[in-house]
């Protein structure tokens, strides 16, 4: 025991007094690995020790004993967590100034360190800093995974994100053969992007096919594409995975065909035969193919018929054929759809002559709109039933009614409809979108005691489905 409480003596000074911030670092690094870093925490050689790391990571001292200092005192955040205040404002501290690109440190640990102090503090540098740093990272997986979450964290959306990411391609560092090597890097990328999605589910933002698609296309410019079959296959298979990830997030998006574009950007890089071999293998884009037979399962059942989710469509089988195979199960399986609908289904096109049936569709959707207005009504009340609702209620009966409303939502969202009028909340009377509880009469102001419940159409007018019932205040 004594010779212990001397070894953790011994260690303190070194950490409160060592004469450089390498000495600091290894004292430091002896305490947490011997697992007495909690013993320690409160002592006084112990803050002064913190604080002069503090001032080894400042702006001015040299570069890899900055990020080095940083990293460690966010070791010791990390491990100690709310225990010591001292620690945590020294990481805060630490980072006011921009640090030197991280891949000055070799240690890969160190420079995970480095990225989880940056998710903690949030500095107000960290976008720009961290979307090159993650395409800059050469090998430390977890790293680039902090760095990616903190980018998307900062960042309005996922597309805003990729965007970024996208601006910093140059920071990729290339070997002798820069085709294969920025693809196998890329593809560490995307597999990072997809890991932060599925486990924060970011908003994809309004432009997300379109920046997955740029970043592909761009990482290639100045190199070309990658001629590795295995490499290629790779990547694919990742940004399969972002795909779907992207969709879990938001399953409206599943009816957006552009959200599938960079499938195509990596058909292009397989020989003419070799995409066909590789979808019937790629468990990623089986994945992908269930989500667009699902999406073509819907936007029938909705009435409408979408040529380009049949291109994506045969992108995931490989043939036309192949894809309606899928398309006329859906069509044994649906009751009561329409001639053009099934057309549709059969053949993979829309012709002119199944147009002549837009007309009685449209009025057969728009009845449909007043069914959906009803169902998300009907969610809006039990959702307010349930949160007043203990929490120890019945799990599966809740997960089956989150799975419910996540598909009414996005029917909804397909056709534009959504609720408006907060219960409770006072508003200007409008006789087209309210209606008075009866027996009361008219006033300017009323308090909403229903939500109503609106459709916004393809040139962005509004269409009140059900008026919002109110009150008079």
């Amino acid at each position: 025991m004594t010779s212990e409480r001397t070894s953790d003596g011994e260690l303190l000074r070194q950490f409160a007094s060592g004469d450089s911030v390498g000495s600091q670092i290894a004292a430091a690094r002896e305490l947490v690995n011997a697992k007495r870093i909690f013993a320690v925490l409160d002592s006084p050689e112990f803050a002064l020790g913190v604080e002069r790391l503090k001032r080894g990571s400042a702006i001015g001292a040299d570069p890899q004993d900055r990020l080095r200092a940083v990293s460690m005192l966010e070791l010791i955040r990390a491990i100690a967590k709310k225990k010591s205040k001292p620690v945590i404002q020294a990481v805060k501290d630490s980072l006011v100034d921009p640090l030197p690109p991280v891949n000055l440190l070799v240690d890969g640990n160190e420079r995970y360190y480095i990225a989880s102090a940056i998710e903690f503090v949030r500095p107000s540098w960290a976008r720009e800093y961290v979307a090159r740093e993650a395409m800059a990272e050469p090998t430390a997986e977890k790293a680039r995974e902090k760095l990616i979450s903190t980018l998307i964290g900062e960042s309005v959306g996922l597309d805003d994100a990729l965007r970024s990411l996208t601006t910093n391609i140059n920071a990729i560092r290339v070997t002798e053969n820069p085709s294969e090597s920025t693809a196998k890097l890329l593809r560490r990328v995307v597999a990072a992007t997809c890991a932060a999605t599925a486990a924060y589910g970011p908003a994809p933002g309004p432009e997300i096919g379109r920046q997955l698609r740029d970043l592909l296309a761009h990482s290639f410019e100045k190199c070309g594409p990658p001629q590795d079959v295995k490499v290629i296959q790779a990547l694919t298979e990742e940004v399969a995975h972002l795909i779907t990830a992207i969709v879990r997030t938001r399953f409206s998006l599943m009816l957006d065909r552009t959200i599938y574009s960079s499938l195509s950007s990596c058909k292009r890089w397989f020989l003419a035969s070799g995409w066909n071999t590789f979808v019937t293998r790629s468990k990623a884009i089986a994945d992908v193919k269930r989500v667009v037979i699902d999406a073509i399962r819907l936007s029938a059942r909705l009435g409408i018929r979408d040529e380009g989710l049949f291109d994506v469509l045969d992108l995931c089988t490989g043939t036309r054929e192949r894809s309606l195979q899928h398309t006329r199960a859906i069509l044994e399986e649906m009751a009561g759809a329409t001639p053009a609908v099934q057309s549709w289904l059969k053949t993979g096109r829309v012709s002119k002559e199944d147009d002549a049936d837009f007309d009685s569709e449209q009025g057969q959707l728009l009845e449909a709109d007043r069914y959906i207005a009803r169902a998300l009504l009907v969610l809006a009340d039990e959702k307010k039933t349930r949160s007043n609702a203990s929490s120890s209620e019945n799990e599966n009966a809740n997960a089956y009614f989150d799975q419910l409303a996540t598909a009414v939502t996005a029917v909804a969202d397909q056709r534009g409809i959504r609720l408006f009028g907060d219960p409770g909340e006072t508003i200007p009377f409008s006789p087209v979108e309210h209606a008075m509880v009866q027996g009361e009469g008219g006033a300017a102001q009323v308090k909403v005691a229903r939500p109503g419940v609106v459709r916004r159409d393809t040139s962005g007018r509004l269409h009140i489905v059900v008026r919002a019932i109110v009150t008079s205040q």
